[in-house]
């Protein structure tokens, strides 16, 4: 009986409203939102109402309930997804470079040592790892990209020490591009065999 005017109630109440709101005067544009607002409450009234009533006939289906919500519940995914099996992201490889691991996040895929790239290829990477930067989740993650942003910086000064205080001189951002300053064509760097 207390579900069946839990849901019957507000149920009314939705029809008939809707069906006045067919008939209103448009004098009076802020009723017909007000009605609406009215209506989403009666719903969630009505469904809040409706859910403790049979869950108080049904304390397993209650508990169920809960469990399902609780694991479903954003922060329980959020910590479940973060707990992934990674391997330790401060080995470096030896090799020049590497395909990309689908299991790794961007910031721990090894990559190319930056004295085997071009100035290009450095520059795209410093570009490239700002953003890695804002994506990392974990401390490690960002102290892996911090430790590469090191690596090609000190690499642009080791070729070319005065573009890159050229650069720095102009107002340099974290997410710039010291590229204009650096020309590919004056540099031979080796490659990787």
């Amino acid at each position: 009986m207390g579900i069946a005017l839990a849901v019957a109630i507000p149920l009314v109440v939705i029809l008939a409203t809707a069906e006045h709101d067919r008939h209103l005067d448009s004098t009076q544009p802020w009723v017909v939102p007000a009605r609406r607002i009215g209506r989403v409450v009666a719903c969630v009234v009505a469904f809040v109402l409706s859910t403790v009533a049979v869950l108080s006939l049904l304390p397993g289906l209650a508990l169920v309930v809960l469990a399902v919500a609780a694991a479903t519940s954003p922060p329980v995914r959020a910590l479940r997804d973060r707990v992934v099996e990674a391997p330790d992201p401060l080995v470096q490889t030896p090799s020049a470079a590497v395909e990309p691991s689908p299991e790794l996040p961007p910031s721990l895929v090894p990559v190319a040592e930056p004295r085997y790239m071009s100035d290009v290829m450095l520059c795209f990477a410093w570009r490239h790892s700002y953003w890695e930067l804002w994506q990392a989740d974990s401390v490690v993650e960002k102290l892996s990209v911090i430790m590469r942003r090191q690596q090609i910086l000190e690499e642009l000064e080791a070729r070319d020490a005065i573009a890159l205080e050229a650069w720095l001189a102009s107002g340099a951002r974290a997410s710039a591009s010291p590229e204009r300053y650096f020309d590919d064509h004056r540099h031979d760097h080796p490659t990787p065999a």
